[in-house]
């Protein structure tokens, strides 16, 4: 019997519209390390930083990444060096961004035949910087799903693509911007709520449980095989409104404080208005579509940080009762050679 394989890409749900990517910084320069650790960390990176190439190999080795800066000049094994054996370690997919002083056309013909995916000269633009990490993290992502298309029509092994949509519920952390646990936190200890920009942005969030039956559902039918597919909850609702059902919802006597973008990014930031995902092809293929209203959301949420305010064990999540786990699995995938 083979199984086939789900590849999901989950937007976090955001106060920012940074991803929760971790990034690794290999340069021997520390202020440029520094420096490079705290713009990134501003818009939401995750950022772990060596000071030379054997360092970045072995961090590299004990965590996961998404995106390695690396310069090309350092003492011991330089960039190229180093770019060569990550592309061993870990294929193609890795995005690799080069940084140093030299632009010449030598330098740059070095740095892609290497296996560098994109290049950045100094002195570093550090606004220009955070979008080309945006835009290259968000290609990366759009080449798994090719890759992973691409088995399926050539290798005929079967793939299932959940793109899912700000997936919230308890346990969720206010890391990365994570907006409703750190509403929730923020109403409970009596802090103003912070709302980025106007508040008009909206968004939709799908409780867990939701998200995990739909990819249960998506595991178990063979017409969501070689599809792509959004997971979420389509009722939209604005963050100055979210902010407003957590005050609600929790009691809480806070006042909502509105940051402009500029103060807490850099000028120019833009946020995506609306994130709305269309979920009819989820409920074609598996009859299936989240619909946990948002009060009850923010309610689970709400009672697990207050069980932990309290020092006692919250309950993890239920399983709805109408379907065991083991009958959504699928009995047998057929062959498709």
């Amino acid at each position: 019997m083979r199984e086939r394989a789900i590849i999901s890409a989950a937007p976090a749900a955001n106060t920012t519209p940074a991803p929760a990517a971790r990034v690794l910084v290999i340069d021997d320069d520390v202020t440029v390390r520094m420096l490079m650790r705290a713009a990134l960390q501003k818009v939401g990176f995750d950022v772990s930083l060596a000071d030379c190439g054997e360092q970045g190999l072995r961090l590299f080795n004990e965590q996961s990444c998404d995106l390695v800066m690396l310069d090309v000049d350092m003492p011991g094994l330089n960039g190229h060096e180093v770019c060569s054996r990550l592309r061993l370690l870990a294929g193609d997919l890795l995005p690799i961004v080069m940084v140093t002083g030299m632009e010449d056309a030598a330098s740059v013909q070095a740095a892609y035949k290497n296996g560098a995916t994109d290049f950045i000269s100094k002195p570093i633009n550090w606004a220009l910087l955070r979008h080309r990490i945006r835009y290259v993290l968000r290609a990366s992502k759009a080449l798994d799903e090719f890759l992973a298309l691409s088995y399926w029509k050539e290798k005929r092994l079967p793939v299932v693509i959940a793109r899912l949509f700000n997936t919230v519920g308890p346990r969720q952390t206010g890391r990365y911007g994570m907006v409703l646990p750190n509403f929730v936190r923020q109403a409970l200890e009596g802090s103003p709520v912070t709302v980025y920009g106007t508040g008009q942005q909206s968004r939709c969030f799908c409780d867990v449980r939701d998200a995990v039956e739909a990819l249960l559902r998506l595991a178990a039918t063979d017409k969501a095989v070689g599809e792509v597919v959004n997971v979420g909850n389509d009722h939209e609702v604005t963050i100055e409104d979210l902010a407003r059902l957590v005050k609600v919802r929790t009691s809480s006597s806070s006042t909502i404080e509105y940051i402009p973008y500029d103060q807490a990014y850099e000028p120019g930031f833009e946020d995506m208005f609306r994130r709305v995902p269309c979920v009819e092809k989820l409920e074609l293929l598996t009859g299936f579509r989240p619909q946990t209203p948002l009060p009850e959301i923010v309610d689970r949420v709400v009672s697990y940080v207050e069980s932990k305010r309290a020092g006692t064990t919250p309950r993890m999540f239920e399983i709805p009762p109408a379907r065991s786990v083991g009958e959504m699995r699928p009995e047998q995938v057929r062959s498709r050679r």
